[in-house]
């Protein structure tokens, strides 16, 4: 759960997850990672898991990717353009553009918000989703 806590307010915030150095010498491994280390110095639990886990501690960037496929809505509201968070949502089962966009829909039919929905526009990277 403080995994999960560590991701969502990353996400509320708008941060960053990783960083372009994560490596065991750098002084810098991500607002994640860091996150992590400065929670277990108040929290036993965290800080053992941490320091002993050797199949899944949950820092790695797999790991990160894998949750951090996050809802954020991006809307004109009085001549400004504004994004907010909304939540996660899994996409790993299958993450071709076709099933993404049924995410999507079904993400703002559940809100009651897909009669509003003007546009959609990906950069195009969700399509090259493979293991290369």
């Amino acid at each position: 759960m403080r995994l999960i806590n560590a991701i969502c307010f990353l996400g509320k915030q708008g941060l960053a997850f990783r960083s372009h150095d994560e490596s065991d010498a750098s002084s810098n491994l991500g607002n994640y990672a860091e996150l992590l280390n400065y929670t277990a110095k108040y929290d036993p639990l965290l800080e053992h898991h941490l320091n002993t886990a050797t199949v899944f501690k949950g820092v790695s960037n797999r790991f990160q990717n894998d949750l951090i496929e996050a809802v954020v809505l991006r809307y004109m509201h009085d001549g400004q353009i504004l994004e907010r968070f909304i939540g996660f949502c899994g996409v790993s089962n299958d993450r071709r553009i076709p099933a993404i966009a049924d995410v999507i829909r079904q993400y703002l039919s559940n809100m009651d918000c897909s009669d509003k929905l003007v546009a959609q526009a990906y950069d195009g990277a969700a399509a090259f989703a493979r293991q290369h």
